[in-house]
């Protein structure tokens, strides 16, 4: 099966990123909401929760970071502004 998946857009032009604090909410929860409909969210502060979360870090300290550890596969990013959209 090949993911044919071209990003998520938004219904409405004003459409907003939901945010959703991760303590909150279940696995099974997640997986319905966001996963299953390919809805993107923010997980507010889970990357501040483990001390061995690096990867904040390493992005920080080299733009190539991303490449160097995806080597030759393809990555698709999406890049939204603070408003969501």
């Amino acid at each position: 099966m090949v993911n044919s998946y071209d990003g998520y857009r938004p219904a409405k032009e004003n459409e907003v990123t939901r945010e959703v604090d991760p303590d909150t909410l279940s696995a099974e929860d997640f997986w319905v909401t966001f996963v299953v409909r390919r809805e993107p969210c923010v997980l507010r502060g889970l990357c501040n929760k483990d001390s061995d979360f690096k990867a904040l870090e390493k992005w920080a300290q080299s733009a190539s970071y991303m490449k160097e550890a995806a080597g030759h596969e393809n990555v698709s990013v999406e890049r939204r502004d603070k408003g969501g959209r």
